[in-house]
């Protein structure tokens, strides 16, 4: 039996950028892409962002979230993720994560004071990918076409993390 957790964590590794998706005090869901930070401590996924953006104002309200991974091609692999995000405002975390990326949403480096790291961490996931790729998805639409089953190209996976 492979190790799912393992699975998982090599999975999340080749994702650069995210859907990070949270709930309104109107009670509408906001999903945004972000990009991805992969080297934070504690296993959590990342993000930088503006102290004043909407996505803040919204984890203040209601810090549980969700987090989308799909490469926006045709892959059959994704990974959903369920969590709990804060806003980490440790200035010397900030130094350490800095990408040079972030320049140009924070111009003045990582001492700007609106410059908030977004930590996310995962209490639930499932995935799906496929052994086979594209080819074993195809397989599977074209069974489905001639015998009307409802085929998966894979099985999704569930995890539960530790909080």
């Amino acid at each position: 039996m492979r190790d799912e957790r393992e699975e998982l964590r090599q999975l999340m590794d080749e994702f650069k950028t995210a859907i990070l998706v949270t709930r309104g005090r109107d009670g509408q869901y906001h999903a945004r892409p972000m990009q991805l930070h992969h080297n934070g401590p504690e296993g959590a996924l990342w993000f930088s962002t503006s102290l004043d953006s909407q996505k803040v104002a919204d984890l203040r309200a209601d810090p549980h979230c969700a987090v989308a991974l799909h490469d926006g091609g045709s892959s059959p692999t994704y990974v959903s993720i369920s969590g709990i995000a804060d806003l980490v405002q440790d200035r010397e975390l900030i130094h350490e994560m800095w990408e040079p990326g972030w320049k140009a949403w924070f111009p003045d480096g990582p001492d700007e004071r609106d410059l908030v790291l977004v930590r996310v961490r995962p209490l639930h996931a499932e995935y799906v990918n496929p052994k086979g790729g594209r080819a074993k998805v195809l397989a599977a639409m074209i069974r489905r076409l001639i015998t009307h089953e409802h085929l998966e190209p894979d099985q999704k996976h569930q995890v539960d993390l530790p909080h």
